[in-house]
């Protein structure tokens, strides 16, 4: 583990994920569709939480898709102002917005240059840091998101 760290990661990586007992009580052509990993040959798990904590940590999902976001706040591939950064990012990895993460992923759009990036994640880290500091568990929302159609979109603010 001291002498040889990226062995080391490397066995920790190839031994993290392990079958659960629902993979093999359910089977089927359907199942297997349905929580299939898009970028995996053959890695099916047995739901969803699993296939999104897989794309979270094999993958580095939510790492990847930061790449792409710039510090407007809006979502690169609908074009919905989300006020933060953080919540685009959010906003992208949301299971229901498989289409802007998709979108985002396929190589449309141009990622953030190192140097902007190593700055935006540094502000998106004091903002976190600061919002648990007040007791949040995220950094708040400052008002609605608002699509690119001009609909706002969430809970009303009265």
């Amino acid at each position: 583990m001291y002498h040889s760290p990226s062995q080391w990661k490397a066995w920790v990586s190839d031994i993290f994920f392990s079958n659960s007992i629902l993979d093999k009580t359910v089977a089927g052509p359907a199942f297997s569709a349905m929580f299939a990993c898009h970028l995996c040959v053959g890695a099916n798990f047995a739901t969803n939480q699993a296939l999104l904590q897989h794309l979270r940590t094999k993958h580095k999902l939510k790492q990847q898709i930061a790449t792409f976001v710039d510090g407007s706040g809006v979502c690169p591939a609908c074009k919905s102002k989300l006020h933060t950064r953080l919540r685009v990012i959010k906003h992208l990895s949301d299971k229901r917005r498989r289409s802007c993460t998709n979108q985002i992923l396929s190589g449309e759009f141009a990622p953030v240059d190192a140097d902007t990036l190593a700055k935006l994640e540094d502000d998106d880290r004091q903002a976190i840091r600061a919002a648990r500091h007040d007791g949040h568990t995220s950094v708040p929302a400052v008002g609605q998101a608002v699509r690119s159609d001009g609909r706002r979109v969430g809970r009303s603010l009265l």
